[in-house]
């Protein structure tokens, strides 16, 4: 058990941690919360194949600029809430190597890391994971999340702030799919045709206004989705809506 073990060390600057061997370690919880000065973290040698909780093990590390977890193995973790919360330096990640096949809680995980730009998983993480609350808070800097489009239909579905962000770019790690350029909506009776939009538009499923971008507009109506709520509705056969007491918006005629 290593849980909390540096935390609070307001001024510690760096560790050496050398041979230190953790093959046998199965909680982690909090081991470097708030140590506020750490500029560097050289995690090479830690075995992490038996760890079942990282709770908060890294949160408010804030002069962290870089994290190298590629050697981390996840395959037993059960509890990644707040694990990168705070880490306010971060502006990439790759969680390439992480997996959740036992992973239940991811909730405020990477919440008010403000300069975080891109996250990279792999399709080891999978949408298997009950508790997702609050994942992406405050991460009003993220640009790119690159994951399977499982895993991210889950971020969009559950209450994890990734649908609030108006600066994410959704990159698929599955492959290239044909490019859909029409689409016909249970919510409206025209085809829908994607076009890029030269002014602001208003989506008809999550309301949230888009400027200067592929939307998919029907040319009868003055009637739009953008391309989530389209992809949300094919693969799952509804919207994945803001709000339940969304109105069926029918063609004005």
């Amino acid at each position: 058990d290593t849980s909390l073990m540096f935390i609070n060390c307001f001024s510690l600057e760096e560790i050496n941690f050398g041979n230190f061997k953790t093959s046998k370690v199965i909680n982690m919880e909090g081991m470097f919360e708030c140590c506020a000065s750490l500029k560097y973290l050289n995690l090479s040698s830690f075995d992490t194949s038996n760890i079942e909780n990282m709770n908060s093990m890294f949160t408010l590390c804030a002069s962290l600029k870089e994290l190298n977890v590629l050697n981390f193995n996840t395959e037993k973790v059960k509890d990644m809430n707040s694990l990168f919360a705070g880490v306010v330096n971060l502006t990439s990640l790759d969680l390439s190597s992480f997996s959740s096949d036992n992973l239940e809680i991811i909730n405020f995980m990477f919440k008010n890391s403000f300069n975080l730009k891109s996250i990279k998983f792999s399709n080891k993480f999978k949408p298997n994971i009950k508790n997702m609350y609050g994942a992406f808070f405050n991460c009003e800097s993220l640009e790119i999340l690159q994951c399977s489009e499982d895993l991210y239909d889950e971020f969009v579905l559950k209450e994890t702030g990734i649908y609030n962000l108006e600066k994410v770019k959704f990159v698929s790690i599955d492959g290239p799919n044909p490019e859909l350029k029409e689409f016909k909506s249970q919510y409206h009776e025209h085809i829908l045709k994607k076009e890029v939009i030269n002014d602001s538009k208003s989506c008809e499923g999550c309301s949230l206004i888009f400027n200067e971008d592929e939307m998919f507009t029907c040319k009868e109506c003055n009637f739009s989705f953008c391309s989530m709520c389209v992809k949300m509705e094919k693969k799952k056969g509804y919207i994945a809506l803001k709000s339940l007491n969304f109105p069926v918006v029918l063609c004005k005629l």
